[in-house]
């Protein structure tokens, strides 16, 4: 029910509301402007994402229901930087039965497109250095 699901993310949101700070500042996420947050809830960590690092804005990907109740009791307009998608389910989303040329090839492992088939992998490539290189996350000091 929408009662016990704001109950488990009133619980989220006050577990990032004290640890939060910590996690998202144990690595140096300066250079990245934008910030995903898969399945972020209630939004609480996408909050001290943007506490931390004012240059960036967070964008929360969650299930239609998740992102609603969301929008409804946790995240408001003075939090500007915080964006959100919605995820359809698996049992949601259309599936299309693929190419009988694609049906034997093996699943890459760490391949993610069928959970999040509507998002492109490259809106998740780190940020290019000085250098042209991808920009190495490095515990904060």
């Amino acid at each position: 029910s929408d009662e016990e699901m704001v109950k488990f993310m009133h619980l989220m949101n006050s577990i990032w509301n004290i640890c939060g700070k910590d996690v998202v500042t144990s690595f140096d996420l300066t250079p990245f402007k934008v910030i995903c947050d898969l399945g972020g809830c209630s939004g609480a960590l996408a909050k001290q994402c943007t506490l931390a690092y004012p240059e960036c804005t967070v964008t929360i990907f969650d299930l239609p229901k998740v992102v609603r109740v969301s929008k409804e009791h946790f995240v408001t307009e003075a939090d500007q930087r915080i964006g959100f998608q919605e995820v359809l389910s698996r049992e949601e989303s259309e599936v299309t039965e693929a190419p009988a040329s694609d049906q034997d090839d093996e699943p890459v492992p760490g391949d993610t497109t069928d959970l999040f088939p509507a998002v492109s992998s490259t809106a998740f490539a780190p940020p290019k250095g000085p250098s042209g290189n991808s920009t190495q996350l490095k515990p904060a000091s």
